[in-house]
């Protein structure tokens, strides 16, 4: 082969290394634009749907807040017009405000149930009866054999929170329960006056004065424990609205009506739901 052969095979091959490379880098070029142009669209795509959520969204948080809106406006409404009917219950002095059966001077309906042929020991009518008489601050009734305590505990409107004087009111209580030994049993009663529950703080507590008569007596009960007494001694009951002491007609004669009773009682005075007391209905 000729010098000049073997200078023009040489030629050649540079020339097609080249061409090579340049395709090599052309179909690299073309792939690389086409995924691009592929991930842009996908991108475009999302963003397009993102913008439509976020639409979405925006539209179902201001639906969300006019139904609250309206709800806190019916809920004002349904306040407004419970006050209104008490009211008018007032004026034309319908049964809700009178006090009925109940005795201003005596012990009130308390929570003994007196079935037939049931009845206190003699036994727990001499311990209450000489409880009564070492404590001042009890009043004992022979009828049923109870003490209550003779200051009732009181609360403002709408709220189940003992001020200090109910504290140190009750700390005495327990002191003397705890100091008579074991036996007695204390009820505690909570009431109501005769107002629906007002506010939306309060409503959001209590739904009715069912459940707020029972949280004051709860209260009362809990703070009692906290003083030393035992959770077996103890019971609690919620008479709502339905026990009034006054006439609910006054500011003075409603905070009379918003209080806890606390009562006293034997080992064997029948109590309802303390089932030993009640053997002829458990047989």
């Amino acid at each position: 082969m000729s010098r000049n052969d073997l200078q023009g095979r040489a030629v050649f091959k540079r020339h097609s290394a080249r061409w090579l490379t340049l395709g090599l880098v052309a179909s690299a070029f073309t792939i690389s634009t086409g995924c691009f142009s592929f991930s842009r669209n996908q991108f475009n795509t999302c963003e397009v749907q993102n913008r439509a959520l976020n639409e979405q969204a925006k539209a179902h948080l201001a639906e969300i807040a006019n139904l609250k809106a309206h709800s806190r406006k019916l809920e004002d409404q349904l306040i407004a017009a419970e006050e209104d009917l008490s009211a008018l219950e007032h004026r034309t002095g319908t049964p809700r405000t009178a006090v009925g059966h109940n005795s201003r001077d005596g012990l009130g309906r308390g929570p003994v149930d007196l079935a037939s042929g049931v009845a206190p020991s003699a036994a727990d009518q001499r311990r209450l009866s000489d409880l009564a008489q070492r404590y001042p601050e009890l009043r004992y009734d022979p009828q049923t054999c109870l003490c209550k305590l003779d200051v009732d505990v009181l609360f403002s409107s709408g709220e189940a929170t003992l001020d200090a004087d109910s504290r140190r009111q009750l700390a005495h209580l327990a002191k003397l329960v705890a100091a008579e030994g074991d036996g007695l049993h204390v009820m505690v009663v909570g009431h109501t006056d005769d107002l629906p529950i007002a506010g939306r703080d309060a409503r959001g507590r209590y739904a009715d004065n069912w459940q707020l008569s029972t949280a004051r007596a709860l209260s009362v009960a809990d703070y009692l424990q906290r003083c030393g007494l035992r959770e077996s001694q103890l019971g609690v009951a919620g008479f709502g609205r339905h026990e009034p002491v006054a006439d609910n007609v006054s500011d003075d004669e409603r905070q009379r009506n918003r209080r806890v009773e606390v009562f006293l009682s034997g080992p064997d005075t029948p109590v309802v739901g303390w089932t030993k007391t009640l053997p002829n209905l458990y047989r």
